[in-house]
């Protein structure tokens, strides 16, 4: 029997073992990365100021990433270093739990924690490049197995709050190094398509836009203003809630499992949506309803309204990272995987922008005061959005509905 839409895809033997390995990582990152600050202000002696600059390691990890997206690009097949990236962050993250000094801390995520960035880039660079990915549509496999990534942020903070509670934040830690292990023992990368089968596949979409490395670029940075404040959100919001407002652990980890389930519902319907009105718009108004829910979230001290302000911004989230890196595949056409390590190197740069940002003001401003930074660049970054979209942001959507028509087109007879 054949499976509709977004179920014969999880259904699809391909991208099995793509989807287990985001499991695996989207539940390794949540159970360790919201911990983190905790273990630098608690048993590493360390500030609020430091917590913050402790992410500003994510930047080598950009750098890294974007070498081995051009790495990619020249080979068949990048299972070489998913394994080699996978079994680096395991080390790390066994480590980290042993630092007792800010500086230990900040040499392990500089070595090990920051290449967290070339492992997601590699995977989604491996699943946009697979045979079957080029034949469903990128845009639809994409956002369809970015799900599976949210099944792990939906697992990872329970797990994360439950293992710190009764063994400690080493425990939890540990846990996300034996996942990060786990990774590379089952790392599976497909073949890519061949060009020719891709330009018959995708039509017009699968060439390259013009100018399309300036508006990556372009895209890339405005894209960094906007997520700084999802990296703060997941620095600072669980000390907000348990410090400001006096509640557990558990209910800080409960509100982030709870965004990761949503996202399960977010993330396919976006990446139809996307199909259906442009790219270019859906995340346009994405970035303008984050510029409300921060101001929110800065301004309203009550855990309702947090739990309701952070249960609003989960489909701004999906649509930035579930439309994100398919419009980045489309500007640069052939070359998934530098388009697809760009898009994570601006999320790395927003992780490293989102630590300047809380070393300089987070003792001024405090919590929730902190979370009005977001508020204003994600308002500026609206502003431009809208301005490009308006004199340009239709070409998303013809050319998706170029490349629909192309694969729909009955094939010519032979002579």
């Amino acid at each position: 029997m054949k499976l509709p839409g977004v179920l014969e895809i999880y259904a699809a033997p391909a991208y099995r073992v793509h989807a287990a390995m985001l499991v695996a990582a989207g539940t390794a990152s949540s159970c360790g990365v919201p911990l983190l600050p905790l273990h630098v202000t608690t048993a590493a002696g360390g500030t609020l100021s430091e917590a913050g600059y402790i992410t500003t390691t994510s930047l080598l990890g950009s750098l890294v990433g974007l070498v081995m997206g051009r790495v990619s690009d020249r080979r068949s097949s990048n299972i070489g270093i998913i394994r080699t990236t996978a079994l680096l962050l395991s080390t790390g993250w066994l480590a980290v739990g042993w630092t007792r000094s800010v500086t230990q801390v900040l040499l392990v995520a500089a070595c090990f924690l920051s290449l967290s960035t070339v492992l997601n880039s590699q995977v989604f660079a491996a699943i946009a490049a697979s045979p079957e990915s080029v034949g469903r549509g990128r845009a639809k496999v994409t956002s369809a197995l970015r799900s599976c990534f949210s099944v792990g942020f939906m697992i990872g903070p329970l797990l994360g709050s439950m293992l710190a509670g009764i063994g400690g934040i080493k425990a939890a830690f540990s846990f996300s190094g034996l996942l990060y292990l786990s990774i590379a023992f089952i790392a599976k990368s497909a073949a890519p398509a061949s060009s020719e089968e891709e330009s018959r596949k995708e039509g017009p979409a699968g060439a390259a836009e013009p100018g399309g490395l300036v508006r990556l670029a372009f895209f890339c940075a405005l894209l960094s203003m906007v997520l700084m404040g999802d990296f703060l959100k997941t620095s600072y919001l669980p000390i907000y809630i348990i410090d400001n407002l006096g509640c557990s652990l558990l209910a800080s980890g409960f509100l982030f499992g709870l965004c990761a389930g949503l996202e399960l519902v977010a993330f396919p319907m976006l990446g139809a949506l996307s199909a259906r009105f442009g790219a270019e718009w859906i995340i346009t108004i994405a970035v303008g309803v984050a510029a409300v829910c921060y101001g929110l979230l800065a301004g309203i001290h009550h855990l309702a309204a947090v739990y309701a302000i952070q249960l609003s911004h989960v489909w701004v989230f999906a649509a930035l990272h579930g439309v994100g890196p398919t419009y980045g595949q489309r500007l640069l056409g052939p070359r998934v995987g530098t388009a697809t390590a760009s898009f994570f190197v601006a999320v790395a740069a927003a992780k490293g922008l989102s630590g300047v940002v809380a070393g300089v003001f987070a003792g001024s401003l405090g919590l929730p005061g902190l979370f009005w930074v977001p508020a204003a660049t994600c308002a500026v970054a609206f502003a431009v959005m809208a301005l490009t979209v308006s004199r340009g942001g239709g070409g998303s959507r013809t050319a998706g509905r170029r490349a629909t028509a192309a694969r729909h087109r009955p094939a010519s007879p032979a002579p």
